[in-house]
């Protein structure tokens, strides 16, 4: 071959990605098209992990019958900021994906194996100290007084967000 290999854009096969309009688009933009096979999602599995993550945590609670399209994309755009900057992931350590990307994760997993270290110590310290003395433990480590709340139970429901 002469030259460079053309960029792809890798896509299911819906009617707006296989349009003609669509395939003139990237047609005139040097752009060649791979489409996932027939049904099997799996074959980009990652965007429709990422678009499920996006209907479940933000779409299906928002009335976006009563948004302008501005306003849509400006939800969508928060929530991608808030997914990369914020949201903490478990498949990264519980760190954000900008916090991996700037190779500050290490620090931050690292600090919290010693906060987690030293709690256990203090646990056990407090075990080994008898009855009564494991709450008051607990409260310093936690730099506050009272209990921990439990989180609400979550629903029932089996659904594409549960």
């Amino acid at each position: 071959s002469d030259g460079p290999a053309l960029p792809v854009a890798a896509s299911d096969r819906g009617t707006q990605m296989t349009s003609r309009s669509t395939r003139a688009f990237f047609f005139d933009l040097g752009v060649a098209q791979s489409f996932s096979r027939p049904r099997t999602p799996t074959d980009n599995a990652t965007a429709e992990s990422w678009m499920a993550t996006l209907k479940c945590e933000r779409l299906y609670d928002a009335d976006t019958a009563t948004m302008t399209p501005d306003e849509v994309e400006s939800m969508i755009d928060r929530f991608i900021t808030y997914y990369n900057e914020v949201r903490l992931h478990q498949s990264l350590g519980y760190v954000t994906p900008v916090e991996r990307h700037e190779g500050r994760h290490t620090a931050i997993i690292a600090a919290r194996k010693q906060g987690m270290k030293r709690a256990r110590e203090a646990r056990m310290a407090a075990n080994r100290q008898g009855p009564g003395s494991t709450s008051s433990a607990n409260e310093a480590l936690r730099g506050s007084q009272g209990t921990v709340s439990r989180r609400a139970r979550r629903s029932r429901t089996i659904g594409p967000c549960s």
